[in-house]
């Protein structure tokens, strides 16, 4: 089995991933951010301007995927593509066209 893809057979692909390194940032993507001591945030990019990512964000995806449009400023942080193209120990983890980019 090709260690970037978890089979549940031959047909079957449950899912994929590719190094965090060759990830090219798209409005839609899907980030987490897991800081070991202080937490954990689910994210979805609504904006880019050059390295510089607008991310909604939330403690819960359910949170995230249901907050109200009128709290989408107040929920928006700012984060580096580059910084977190380089991040390692399991940082951050991008969603993006079912495939998992992961640091490796």
């Amino acid at each position: 089995m090709n260690r970037n893809r978890l089979q549940a057979d031959i047909t079957e692909v449950l899912a994929q991933s590719r190094p965090l390194g060759v990830w090219n940032p798209a409005v839609g993507d899907f980030i987490i951010w897991h800081g070991w001591l202080y937490g954990h945030w689910y994210g979805i990019i609504n904006r880019i301007e050059r390295d510089k990512l607008y991310v909604i964000k939330d403690n819960l995806p359910k949170l995230l995927l249901t907050m109200a449009e009128s709290d989408y400023e107040k929920n928006t942080i700012f984060k580096s593509a580059s910084k977190i193209k380089a991040s390692v120990a399991g940082t951050y983890h991008v969603l993006q066209n079912n495939v998992w980019y992961i640091d490796q």
